[in-house]
């Protein structure tokens, strides 16, 4: 394929998929208003499970934890050698601007940089 059909071919393929992440998007928001009427459902029954032919339902309860303090939470974790309570992902932003405000232009000790090569397409 030559290389104005290659173009012409992601343009359209980019357009049938953002109509897609747009349809996904809106079936998604109502997903989540029914199973919210489902749990509320399940509430005033008094009952944590449900059961039709076709499936079955059961309210759970997760306890998220959430920092109210980032430095009381980070001198914890420090203190604690606990950092496995942490996510292990760099911030690439925060890396890039950490290093362009550097002296030194050598990596930060224990990262390595990775090149992904990608493909920006615009309509016209």
């Amino acid at each position: 394929m030559n290389l104005g059909k290659l173009i012409a071919t992601l343009r359209m393929e980019q357009e049938v998929i953002r109509k897609a992440d747009e349809a996904l998007k809106k079936l998604k928001a109502r997903h989540e208003i029914t199973k919210a009427e489902a749990i509320s459902a399940l509430e005033e029954e008094g009952t944590d499970t449900a059961r039709n032919a076709n499936a079955v339902i059961t309210r759970t309860e997760t306890e998220i934890p959430q920092a109210e303090d980032w430095e009381v939470f980070y001198k914890f974790i420090r203190r604690n050698n606990a950092f496995e309570l942490l996510h292990r992902r760099i911030s690439s932003q925060a890396y890039r601007t950490f290093m362009d405000d550097r002296k030194s232009k050598k990596l930060i000790p224990g990262t390595k940089i990775y090149t992904k090569v990608g493909l920006n397409i615009r309509k016209r």
